[in-house]
């Protein structure tokens, strides 16, 4: 990130409510605070500003018996800007 923060005097900031909106019927956007430990591919600043898309399936991992969207979510995408 090379835009410094309104805090500091720079033009870069994040919307004040952080609510997740709408785009269209299968696409919303959002913010995300994300465990940046490395091991989950993400190492902090270097991720801060970034956007990711989540894509909402109804598949539930093969060593045990979790994940799978909501059938209300399935086939829907978010796309996600990484704030923390």
């Amino acid at each position: 990130a090379t835009v410094k923060s309104v805090c500091d005097g720079g033009t870069a900031a994040a919307c004040s409510d952080n609510a997740p909106f709408l785009v269209k019927g299968s696409l919303s956007m959002g913010f995300a605070a994300v465990a940046v430990s490395g091991s989950h591919g993400l190492v902090g600043d270097a991720n801060c500003g970034q956007c990711f898309e989540l894509k909402f399936v109804d598949r539930v991992h093969p060593e045990g018996n979790w994940g799978g969207a909501h059938s209300d979510l399935v086939e829907k995408s978010m796309v996600v800007q990484v704030t923390n």
